[in-house]
């Protein structure tokens, strides 16, 4: 891991990625076989040898992973120093990531606040917090750096959301927006739910159509 992080100080960051993936890997085996993180510990230590601009390909990865609380200290260390140069880019992917946890009401498996010990008995009721709501509290702990870091920037950008949100959307735009719903139904049963395609054809059509006239007043006051 340490030649590989010396390896990407020199190169530029194209060139870097392919040894920053590798890294990556190795993170992802981090907590196997008790490891106590020692290469999370290892990135931390040499973070400073890497240049900021060679982890802002991997954001979507890094907010990721800190979303699933793996390695979370060491991605908030990645993260500080992105925050630093690249505000812009930090911010939009915390709202995207705090807005798809928000709409996301499924149940979710009771992970332990705080991290258990060997001498704690199985039968101790430890106060729980769901996965969701730990990856929640770890953007508002990213987005309340940010603020402190960049006050302006941040508010901002806040105040071009909120205007944003209050522009009426052309028919275009409208249809868009439907067809990115049907299209992302259409990965979630293909990927995610492993559904036959060819069986629900009617039912994805019938979903764009459903789509449609849920705001049949509003659509034909735009058409």
């Amino acid at each position: 891991l340490v030649c590989y992080l010396n390896a990407c100080k020199d190169l530029n960051e194209i060139k870097a990625r392919s040894i920053l993936s590798k890294i990556f890997y190795l993170l992802s085996r981090d907590n196997e076989n008790d490891n106590n993180n020692k290469l999370s510990i290892c990135i931390e230590r040499y973070l400073s040898l890497i240049p900021v601009q060679h982890w802002l390909f991997w954001l979507p990865q890094i907010l990721n992973k800190l979303i699933r609380n793996e390695s979370s200290q060491c991605m908030f260390a990645i993260l500080t120093e992105l925050i630093r140069l690249y505000p812009q880019a930090v911010y939009i992917q915390i709202k995207k990531n705090y807005k798809k946890l928000i709409e996301n009401n499924q149940e979710e498996k009771q992970i332990p606040e705080t991290p258990t010990t060997p001498t704690i008995e199985n039968t101790l009721n430890l106060p729980t917090i769901s996965i969701r709501q730990q990856a929640i509290n770890n953007l508002k702990r990213l987005e309340q750096i940010l603020l402190e870091q960049h006050p302006t920037i941040v508010r901002t950008l806040d105040i071009i959301i909120e205007q944003l949100h209050t522009i009426n959307e052309i028919f275009f735009e409208y249809m868009n927006k439907r067809l990115y719903e049907c299209q992302r139904k259409i990965y979630q049963d293909l990927f995610e739910n492993r559904k036959i395609l060819s069986n629900d054809i009617k039912l994805i059509i019938q979903h764009l159509k459903d789509l449609l006239n849920n705001d049949e007043k509003e659509f034909q006051h735009m058409k």
